[in-house]
């Protein structure tokens, strides 16, 4: 197995205990690798040769010298490329530019808020690229500017105050999508994040504004979550 790459609809981010977060932006899934197995992921794709990649990480511990070791990473490169997330012939894609921020001289309602949470629950049950696509589609093609934070949270307040009568569960990514897309409806651009924190391991999603991520609810940290997606 040679020319090892993480496709482009693959995302990886580090954790802060060295293992590592995978999300597919295809589906929407999240996968939690520990050290060894994120820094065998690392190598293979920054060399693009299974040899090489393990005997880098065999070189960093003796206890990785041996045929087990070897046997367990074939497995593992098997199960990442039969999951999707590794390839053998990956299709570049071309990056996204990132979007110019411009000032907004009006403020943000949150009267699509409700709307836009309902639209946003269907999304997630949807395959993720579905949502991204949506999401690029309107940054590139239909916002004028970039939002602030004082409208991010007017947006999500409002939202949050609708989600009493949503006959679903609204959860972070729910209401961060709902954000968005609200905030799209007035042409003004916000970023969706999907973050992973360790220890123990969980997922979050937040809006990030021109001026910077809102933190909501406030009891959330975000310190400790890294940005593995972001669109």
């Amino acid at each position: 197995m040679t020319a090892l790459r993480l496709p482009g609809h693959v995302h990886a981010a580090a954790t802060a205990r060295g293992g590592g977060v995978l999300l597919d932006r295809n589906s929407g899934r999240c996968y939690a690798l520990n050290a060894t197995a994120f820094a065998l992921l690392s190598e293979w794709d920054r060399s693009g040769d299974f040899a090489a990649g393990l005997r880098r990480v065999a070189a960093r511990d003796p206890a990785y010298r041996g045929e087990r070791f070897a046997r367990d990473s074939r497995t593992l490169a098997d199960r990442l490329v039969a999951a999707g997330l590794l390839t053998s012939s990956p299709v570049p894609e071309a990056p996204v530019p990132e979007a110019a921020f411009e000032p907004s001289d009006a403020g943000e309602s949150g009267r699509f808020a409700a709307v836009a949470v309902l639209v946003a629950s269907v999304l997630v049950r949807l395959p993720f690229r579905v949502t991204a696509a949506v999401l690029e589609f309107s940054r590139r093609h239909w916002c004028r500017a970039g939002a602030t934070r004082e409208q991010v949270l007017a947006v999500i307040l409002s939202a949050d105050a609708g989600t009493r009568l949503h006959p679903g569960r609204v959860a972070c990514l729910e209401l961060s999508l709902g954000a968005v897309l609200a905030l799209a409806l007035r042409r003004r651009y916000a970023a969706l994040v999907i973050g992973a924190a360790g220890d123990p391991c969980r997922f979050h999603a937040w809006v990030r504004a021109q001026d910077g991520p809102l933190n909501y609810p406030p009891e959330t940290d975000l310190d400790d979550f890294r940005p593995v997606f972001t669109v």
